[in-house]
């Protein structure tokens, strides 16, 4: 007669068994949490301007870019109202490039924006004009390209710091489209059912055009998130990848071929739709914009062959009563390798660096700071972010 388990004996694997499965969520759950920016190692950089500038610094940090791959790294910055563009590196930025023997030609303005192909090929994009110039650095020399005859009237290809135009074997932007006013469910859906994006190639004087990439699918489906630019990146392969700000998704265009992979939080909060009874209630739209979660950037690294893309927390908008500092908004930099198949989070939440403004180098990626108060130099740390 074999003997019986006692109670005891049972209650104590019941009381371990418990123990053990406890532990193991307690595990995951800490395994899930982000990781903190400190926890990448950083150097502080200072950039000294060596160069007479009228628009203060602000001008610089906010539109301070680099040519990728360069080494050292070829850093600048654009300012339509000083009619030039500031160029260096992280040693300083010393010359300065007058665009000014433009100035009959186009209309410098806030819808203007610089790209450098290499370091002597330039382009000025004039959003509101509908014009692309194509700048000889050397020489001076330059072609005006208008798009009165490749597109349509009511298509405006655009170019900013947080959906700047991509150099490849063709240029790719961002669009506006005019004569379509948001007003209802209807309207949303005929916006956002059309093309995300213009693909335009030079070829020895030809010059093609197309629309191309799509919105995500709750957009086409007439929810509204008051997002309606797309974020182009390049890959080595010549693919190109899309992002939108209230969407966990990247999608990867290669040829003809169309993929899609998740690049989200793991915080993420729900994206909440925009109300339409709000579209013409600009302080609301001010504090949706800070309430709200969505996705800032998205970066290809190729120095380390990684892919950044920034988050920005749901956050409260009045904090003691007063509005919320920018800079006390949380958000996390998300880092993924190009197959998309392992993303690690680090979240920053000390105020000190800002989610726009950063660009790789060989010696890191830097990333601005907030606090700059010194005319004269810009501030910033290099953090060198391992592979997840």
């Amino acid at each position: 007669m074999k003997p019986q388990k006692s109670c005891l004996s049972i209650s104590c694997k019941l009381v371990l068994f418990s123990f053990v499965f406890l532990t193991l969520i307690l595990v995951s759950c800490i395994n899930q949490q982000p990781k903190l920016a400190t926890d990448i190692r950083s150097t502080d950089v200072s950039i000294p301007i060596e160069v007479s500038f009228s628009t203060g610094i602000a001008n610089f940090t906010n539109n301070l870019k680099s040519i990728p791959e360069s080494q050292p790294t070829f850093i600048y910055a654009y300012s339509w109202k000083d009619r030039a563009v500031y160029t260096g590196e992280f040693a300083a930025i010393k010359h300065k490039f007058d665009l000014n023997f433009l100035s009959g030609q186009i209309e410098f303005s806030q819808s203007t924006d610089f790209i450098f192909r290499n370091n002597k090929e330039a382009m000025l994009l004039c959003s509101d004009e509908r014009k692309l110039v194509l700048l000889n650095i050397d020489n001076q020399d330059y072609k005006i390209i208008s798009y009165d005859t490749l597109i349509q009237s009511n298509t405006y290809p655009l170019s900013f710091w947080n959906f700047p135009m991509v150099s490849a074997k063709e240029l790719y932007f961002s669009i506006a489209y005019s004569g379509i006013i948001i007003k209802d469910i209807g309207s949303i859906v005929d916006y956002f059912s059309r093309k995300s994006g213009l693909s335009f190639r030079i070829d020895q004087g030809n010059f093609r055009s197309e629309l191309v990439g799509e919105f995500p699918l709750a957009y086409q489906k007439g929810l509204f998130y008051n997002d309606f630019y797309s974020k182009f990146v390049k890959f080595p392969d010549e693919s190109i990848a899309n992002s939108f700000s209230c969407d966990d998704s990247i999608y990867l265009y290669h040829q003809t071929k169309k993929s899609t992979y998740f690049m989200g939080s793991k915080n993420a909060a729900p994206f909440k739709p925009y109300p339409l009874t709000e579209l013409r209630n600009g302080n609301y739209k001010r504090q949706y914009t800070v309430e709200e979660p969505r996705y800032l950037q998205l970066i290809y690294d190729p120095f380390t062959d990684l892919v950044y893309r920034v988050y920005k927390h749901k956050s409260d908008y009045l904090v003691d009563g007063k509005v919320i500092n920018d800079r006390d908004i949380p958000w996390s930099l998300l880092v993924s390798t190009t197959d998309f198949s392992t993303i690690e989070e680090y979240e920053f939440r000390d105020g000190k660096y800002s989610p726009i403004g950063m660009m790789p180098t060989a010696d890191g990626l830097f990333i601005l700071k907030f606090e700059q108060n010194n005319e004269k130099e810009i501030k910033g740390s290099l953090f060198r972010i391992p592979k997840p």
